[in-house]
């Protein structure tokens, strides 16, 4: 998995605040857990940011990022989904000669192991992202992978 990148979200986000969104306050509503809240409070800044283009792809929420600073495709997970809440945060890098996707997953919730069953699901998922190949425009780099996942993550 050299050019993957799979981080616990809970040690790299002290409090959602630390997002680049401008969010001038956010609370959870009482008895959400900490973790749980983390995700809620980041669905708020993808809807809120006016750069960020949202849909629904089959339940889950999708918010797309694509400026000159970020190359951001979020998604969170829906009801149904046996990993939810949680949210997965891809960004995209894009060179003349190679393309990069870090990964970035977090779980609203204790169960170690069906978090782990999530990563490694969304591991899979990024090797189909692999596969594709390489596009030969960053524009239709985000297109040709919201495309595979469309098919081997959201269903839809």
């Amino acid at each position: 998995m050299g050019q993957w990148k799979y981080l616990a979200l809970a040690a790299l986000f002290s409090g959602c605040t630390s997002q680049p969104a401008k969010i001038e306050s956010f609370q959870c509503a009482e008895g959400v857990s900490p973790k749980e809240c983390r995700i809620e409070c980041l669905r708020h800044f993808t809807t809120e940011d006016p750069d960020f283009q949202r849909y629904d792809a089959n339940g889950w929420l999708v918010a797309v990022k694509m400026t000159e600073e970020d190359r951001w495709l979020w998604a969170f997970t829906p009801a149904s989904h046996p990993a939810h809440p949680a949210v997965i945060r891809r960004s995209l890098f894009w060179l003349p000669t190679a393309s990069r996707i870090e990964t970035v997953v977090l779980c609203g919730f204790e169960d170690e192991a069906r978090c782990q069953a999530f990563l490694d699901e969304v591991s899979r998922n990024n090797d189909a992202i692999r596969e594709m190949g390489y596009p030969e425009e960053p524009a239709y780099y985000m297109y040709e992978v919201i495309q595979t996942l469309r098919e081997v993550e959201w269903g839809a």
